[in-house]
């Protein structure tokens, strides 16, 4: 969060790990840090379902949200309606999974997240990488390559 805008950065990739297409979203307001991971989740699989994908393996960095996801019961905190609505997401998806990864895997989408804290309007790129994030992405993906 800077400057009362809130940032979201979204990584689309391939069963390679190759980015397919990318999405930032800023938002005025403020919200706790659990709060703005869970609307960072929502934001992903709704990005993910507006691009008519059917599998899906969504990654974060933020347990506690996942944890909340997964759980079956409904969760009583700051950020269950976004929850709820991420499950509701989910259950359009023929076959989807979600799984922590740490920080230093996510790098790209929170680097994206904090550059969308500048923007006046949300950003899609498809089919490339934004320029603040490529030599991140580039990074990660030699990474997942070894």
């Amino acid at each position: 969060m800077r400057n009362g805008r809130i940032g979201v950065g979204v990584l689309v990739r391939d069963h390679e790990g190759w980015v397919t297409a990318a999405r930032s979203v800023t938002k005025s307001g403020f919200l706790e840090p659990t709060a703005a991971e869970a609307m960072a989740f929502f934001e992903g699989v709704w990005f993910c379902k507006d691009l008519g994908i059917l599998s899906l393996i969504v990654e974060g960095d933020a347990q506690v949200v996942i944890n909340a996801i997964l759980a079956r019961d409904p969760t009583c905190s700051k950020f269950s309606q976004l929850v709820d609505d991420t499950r509701s997401l989910l259950r359009d998806f023929p076959r989807w999974q979600i799984s922590y990864v740490s920080r230093n895997a996510n790098n790209g989408a929170h680097k994206l997240a904090k550059e969308a804290t500048r923007l006046i309007m949300d950003c899609i790129w498809n089919y490339s990488i934004p320029d603040c994030i490529s030599d991140l992405v580039s990074t990660e993906l030699s990474a997942h390559l070894v």
